[in-house]
């Protein structure tokens, strides 16, 4: 039927296309496959249609007293044809686009067949020849010693001195948790050497450290940025001074963009803290294993290599013994730490060592937690206070933390004692009398 010609059945069947529209209920074909100048210029609801057209539209129609009219039957008709076609073009359309789905589907699991089954016989070569190799492509890699360098097929080489600690880290936070993490595929343990030759062969994870993805979100006032100037490229510049105001701006953190961010890292601390514990108590590695612990210096051979403890009040015991100038400063730690020395801990698993270039973010998510070999079980408050010494003197990683919360509370008695023994111990240790008024020489009130 002509469009240029007004039939009454062309005038009937542009009225039900004006009731159709004002109760919403035209559909648009998505594929139309008549030739052009022959499509119908009307097409006519069902019965179900035409009752819901009927109570929803104000617009009434004539239909000559007869609703089986053989003018409305062949509208009918047509429209679902017409509807049946474009249907059949859609899922014609689609076909093309199931095929290549499937066949990447397809061709991503061979490829993952062929890439585990080189894999299992790759280990099956003696350790001796693995650690030969691997550390062959980490002398040619042009990375420092302890930096995991990229290898083809999507694989991270990390040479490091114990690798059984990360390895035992990683597969139980991948098998135990949602957690983004490294895959392993193969390592080799350390000859023992004071260089340290282990190795970790694991999924390289494409992504911007946090701290990278802070700083595109962190503005100072401009003054701020004139003095890092007048610090780099000025002449005869008073270095402390210039610190000392640098460390008095507030930064501005941008994070309207981060929820995302922000939610990942709490769950993936969370899920960590979730684990079940060993049931004595212990302070300990997984499966009562030795620690790497960043915090503990008692063995000039293995460093912060921590045997299993007890339980939390030993474990308390032995950072205290480490502390410096003992006459001075114990006194007035163990006054500040008082509170913290007479409370309960549960124990947690923690990181023990998120700081920045080892959280990768990628396109608004949590990419992956990289380096696990510090994780480990330890008092609940421990990675609160770790996340604060790991990021010291960095302000805008303190407020972002604090924003994320990711222990789902404040350790601040805790944070103020571990504080203290940092200033006081180890690589962090700041001996009395080097800065002015140190409140940590006061004597105990």
């Amino acid at each position: 039927m002509s469009s240029g010609h007004n039939t009454p059945t062309t005038t009937k069947s542009l009225r039900f296309r004006l009731g159709q529209l004002a109760a919403g209920m035209i559909r648009t074909p998505t594929c139309d496959c008549e030739q052009a100048g022959q499509q119908s210029q009307h097409s006519a609801p069902t019965d179900d249609e035409k009752l819901t057209f009927v109570s929803t539209s104000n617009i009434t129609i004539d239909h000559h007293g007869s609703a089986h009219n053989p003018l409305f039957e062949r509208e009918r008709e047509e429209f679902k044809r017409k509807d049946d076609s474009a249907a059949f073009c859609t899922a014609m359309i689609k076909v093309p686009q199931y095929i290549h789905t499937l066949s990447c589907i397809v061709a991503s699991r061979v490829r993952s067949v062929c890439f585990q089954m080189s894999w299992n016989l790759w280990l099956l070569f003696p350790v001796t020849l693995r650690r030969r190799l691997y550390l062959h492509l980490q002398d040619t890699s042009n990375q420092d010693a302890f930096e995991a360098c990229r290898l083809p097929g999507g694989l991270a080489l990390k040479v490091t001195r114990n690798p059984f600690l990360e390895v035992s880290n990683l597969r139980f936070v991948e098998a135990n948790t949602s957690i983004p993490v490294p895959h392993v595929y193969d390592w080799v343990p350390s000859q023992g050497n004071d260089v340290g030759d282990g190795v970790v062969i694991m999924t390289w994870i494409e992504g911007d450290n946090l701290w990278n993805w802070l700083a595109d979100r962190t503005h100072f006032p401009d003054e701020y940025y004139t003095l890092v100037d007048y610090l780099e490229n000025g002449e005869d510049v008073d270095i402390q001074g210039t610190i000392a105001k640098l460390e008095t701006f507030t930064p501005d953190i941008n994070l309207s963009d981060a929820s995302f961010v922000v939610d990942d890292l709490r769950q993936a601390i969370s899920q960590l803290r979730a684990l079940k514990p060993p049931g004595d108590g212990r302070v300990c590695g997984l499966n009562g294993q030795p620690l790497k612990c960043l915090r503990y210096h008692g063995n000039r051979d293995v460093p912060h290599k921590l045997y299993p403890v007890k339980d939390v009040p030993t474990f308390h015991q032995i950072l205290l013994n480490q502390v410096g100038w003992k006459s001075i400063r114990l006194p007035r730690i163990l006054q500040i730490g008082e509170k913290v020395l007479a409370k309960h801990y549960e124990i947690r698993f923690a990181h023990s060592d998120l700081n920045p270039t080892n959280i990768l973010i990628k396109d608004g998510r949590l990419a992956a937690i990289i380096d696990w070999e510090m994780a480990g079980w330890y008092p609940e408050y421990w990675e609160y206070t770790m996340l604060h010494l790991q990021n010291r003197n960095r302000k805008p990683l303190i407020a972002f933390w604090r924003h994320v919360n990711p222990c789902g509370q404040r350790y601040e008695e805790e944070l103020e004692y571990e504080r203290a023994l940092w200033h006081s111990s180890g690589h962090t240790f700041i001996p009395p009398g080097v800065v002015e008024d140190d409140p940590y020489d006061a004597p105990v009130e």
